[in-house]
């Protein structure tokens, strides 16, 4: 997802893919973030949103979800909606 839109990943919630991330997990990735200019937090709609929110409080950096997969939202109603509203989510947390 970051290379089409030029974002770069500072981190990632979950410390290996499909496992929740541990609080050391998380306490590492809030030491590495501080200090850096990130923007925002973005999981998917399939991951908890507590391991992004407990970040989002800690670190003053907004939490977004954007879809995963068509349907994963009420906008992503196909395949072109649902890079809309990927990109709306991304553009207006951005702008805040």
């Amino acid at each position: 997802m970051t290379n089409w839109l030029g974002l770069e990943v500072v981190g990632h919630l979950e410390d290996k893919p499909g496992i929740p991330p541990t609080a050391g997990h998380l306490a590492n990735l809030l030491s590495e973030i501080e200090g850096q200019k990130v923007e925002i937090i973005v999981r998917a709609t399939y991951q908890s949103e507590r391991p992004s929110e407990w970040l989002s409080e800690r670190s003053g950096i907004p939490a977004i979800v954007v879809p995963h997969a068509v349907g994963a939202t009420e906008g992503a109603t196909n395949l072109y909606s649902m890079f809309e509203d990927m990109i709306d989510r991304l553009l207006k947390a951005t702008q805040r």
